[in-house]
């Protein structure tokens, strides 16, 4: 009885609403929500629907469990600035059936099986976004001008990420079925996988440490090098330019090329 009871309490748990005419766009201002309590803890529910106010900035740092938009709410538009924004339950909800944008100069952590859902990402640097655990960047359309990092057994999921700054995937995560397109610098470390995504790399693509570009499909406008054991798996490599493999590395696909240093 005493299980059937905790779980109905955190499952009836009132969430924070954005008011429909907050004083500011400040989230961490208590009077802005309609419970007059800023969610900030791991536990709390951050609820969007209909506003005046759709433009909402950190101005210190929280935690919560989900982050949802509702049916009525307008195109949010929600800013990091300098902050770290947490998530360690459901991750982003988006129901509003409008687009909804995060911009973040700050930091996005994914922790435990969070999601980024369907969710317009624009990172300019400093911003990192970290995705942890089981986490995933599930459908999102991620804009990286900062720093993607995925760890553990997170994954891309199906998001679309043009990457202009760093991506960088290790400890078994994987880019799972994403597409992206790399301008700048994308690894795989440390036994991280390429999964079954879809990657243009115009720019510096590297596999190391046992990572695998696995059954991932991937054309090479620029250098692509796979070092330290990595492997380019049973992966579709279209190069169009500089393909490399080091130390212990292995092309593992009938009839790759493989340009000596």
């Amino acid at each position: 009885m005493a299980i059937a009871l905790g779980f109905f309490l955190t499952a009836s748990a009132p969430a924070q609403i954005w008011l429909n005419s907050p004083a500011t766009s400040d989230w961490n201002t208590a009077a802005n929500w309609g419970t007059t309590l800023v969610p900030s803890a791991s536990s709390d529910f951050a609820t969007f629907g209909a506003s005046g106010t759709a433009s909402v900035s950190l101005s210190a740092s929280v935690s919560v469990n989900s982050i949802r938009f509702i049916a009525g709410a307008p195109n949010y538009t929600l800013s990091t600035v300098s902050s770290t924004l947490s998530l360690f339950g459901t991750g982003f909800v988006n129901s509003s059936g409008t687009s909804q944008t995060v911009s973040n100069a700050g930091t996005i952590d994914f922790f435990n099986s969070s999601t980024a859902a369907n969710m317009m990402v624009t990172m300019s640097a400093p911003g990192v976004m970290a995705l942890h655990n089981t986490s995933t960047a599930g459908t999102a359309s991620i804009g990286n001008g900062g720093v993607l990092e995925l760890f553990d057994n997170s994954t891309l999921g199906n998001s679309a990420v043009t990457n202009d700054l760093t991506v960088y995937l290790t400890d078994n995560s994987t880019a799972g079925n994403s597409t992206g397109v790399n301008n700048s610098s994308w690894t795989f470390n440390t036994s991280a996988t390429a999964g079954n995504s879809t990657l243009i790399n115009n720019s510096y693509l590297s596999f190391n440490q046992n990572s695998t570009a696995n059954a991932s499909t991937v054309t090479n406008n620029s250098f692509l090098g796979f070092y330290n054991g990595s492997t380019a798996g049973s992966a579709s490599i279209d190069n169009e330019d500089n393909m490399f493999f080091y130390q212990t590395a292995t092309a593992a696909i009938p009839g790759s090329p493989i340009i000596p240093r």
